[in-house]
């Protein structure tokens, strides 16, 4: 996993110096600013303790009602939520809660921390490989 790494960002690199020769200072600082290797999470996301699979069929809906400030519940997938707008997860109820807990402390902490909040919601995922001949998939 480690030499995977290394070699993504030795290519990296390498295809910035090439592509550098045409571009200004300004842009070479801004390059140097966003991070496209696999330690960015926003382009290559694992899911774990900090993530939560969401279930649901109308995206479009979904996104809809988020922007025009609609509050959901979350729940696992078996349960009853008669009356209210409902986002289903397939954790198990006794998993579910801790999940939560665990999201908003992070968030809250790093709010806390940076002055920034970096709770994403991210609706759909990409898959995508780093070369023609790379047998995992990244999301």
């Amino acid at each position: 996993m480690q030499e995977a790494n290394t070699d993504s960002a030795e290519t990296f690199d390498a295809l910035n110096e090439v592509s550098a020769r045409n571009l200004t200072k300004q842009q070479l600082w801004e390059r140097k600013l966003l991070d496209l290797g696999l330690r960015n999470n926003l382009l290559n996301t694992h899911m774990g303790k900090t993530t939560l699979m969401l279930s649901e069929t109308d995206v479009p809906a979904l996104e809809d009602a988020l922007f025009a400030g609609e509050v959901f519940d979350i729940a696992s997938t078996g349960t009853d939520n008669a009356g209210t707008r409902t986002l289903r997860t397939p954790l198990e109820p006794a998993l579910l809660k801790p999940a939560l807990t665990r999201l908003y402390r992070a968030a809250r902490t790093l709010l806390e921390e940076n002055g920034a909040n970096t709770l994403y919601l991210a609706l759909g995922f990409l898959q995508w490989y780093e070369t023609p001949k790379a047998e995992k998939a990244r999301m």
